[in-house]
């Protein structure tokens, strides 16, 4: 006797029919018998193909032979590209120890820096800024010497350029929000009149005035000029 399908056995019990013995066993043999044809667990995770599972047993399947694909969660997951870590904004994917170093290397906190912690921007760069200069101050020749300007690289601000004319302690120009000092600072620098290299004086204030207070001479160098923005 063997197996039928639900055709084959309908034709078997039609109107009029008288089934035989064989028949019935093709029935019985055809349909589930929840006691016979429960796969037990060794055989569920087996390539027996006759057998039917339960949910008790297909959770059992899950947690035998789907891998963990996070602590929580089974199943596969989908790798993050290094370009994906570093922008560090995806939070499906998963990081392998590659791309966890390359978010360490990019975006890890600080530990120490001159006593301080906590975490730092990589290359954080303002770029150089040409301000307008005021009070008759003018860039002293542009075709030798750079133009006066500045940059915060870091926090820290830096200034560079020559210039000519202008008065004593009035502005030469305005640094803007962001690139200015909590309080007045005070640095030096060169000034030249004639044949005679002499200090400058050149103040900042915490409004971002930049005054040259000593006799600015035929030009004053800015160059090399920076301080930490707080």
């Amino acid at each position: 006797m063997a197996e039928k399908n639900r055709t084959e056995l309908k034709a078997y019990f039609e109107t009029g029919d008288r089934p035989t013995q064989g028949h019935f066993i093709d029935l019985i043999d055809s349909a589930v018998n929840k006691s016979q044809d429960k796969a037990n667990l060794t055989e569920a995770l087996s390539t027996n193909d006759t057998k039917y599972i339960t949910p008790k047993t297909a959770n059992h399947i899950v947690d035998n032979a789907v891998p963990n694909a996070t602590i929580s969660t089974k199943g596969k997951v989908e790798l993050a590209t290094l370009t994906e870590v570093t922008a560090g904004t995806d939070s499906t994917r998963a990081v392998t120890p590659e791309g966890a170093k390359r978010a360490a290397e990019v975006h890890a906190p600080v530990t120490s820096v001159n006593g301080q912690t906590g975490s730092i921007v990589i290359g954080n760069d303002s770029g150089w800024t040409v301000p307008l200069l005021q009070n008759g101050f003018l860039n002293y020749n542009a075709s030798w010497y750079e133009a006066v300007r500045y940059r915060k690289k870091d926090g820290v601000v830096y200034m560079e350029g020559l210039v000519k004319a202008g008065a004593t302690n009035v502005v030469l120009f305005q640094l803007p929000s962001g690139f200015r000092p909590s309080k007045r600072m005070m640095l030096s620098n060169i000034s030249y009149d004639a044949t005679v290299y002499s200090p400058a004086r050149i103040d900042i204030t915490s409004g971002g005035n930049v005054y040259i207070v000593t006799d600015p001479g035929e030009f004053t160098s800015l160059s090399g000029l920076s301080f930490l923005v707080d």
